[in-house]
């Protein structure tokens, strides 16, 4: 699943489409936390245009949640 980063093609074309339907974020940062911090996620969702990395991308093949469930097989 792609990180759409601020600068990126992704980014410039894709930004208004972008949604939080799975953390694929939080699940990636396992070796450091998988807390989330209530005042972060009242950031992260006030302003997507800065955070884009915790967005994903939408999905016409599949649904977001099965597409994390078929990332998270491979772990690197």
């Amino acid at each position: 699943m792609p990180t759409v980063l601020p600068g990126t093609r992704l980014y410039e074309g894709y930004l208004p489409a972008l949604v939080r339907e799975v953390d694929t974020y939080f699940h990636s940062v396992s070796s450091l936390t998988r807390q989330k911090i209530t005042q972060d996620e009242a950031l992260i969702n006030h302003f997507p245009d800065i955070f884009s990395s915790f967005y994903n991308l939408p999905c016409r093949a599949l649904p977001l949640a099965a597409l994390h469930q078929i990332v998270s097989f491979f772990r690197w």
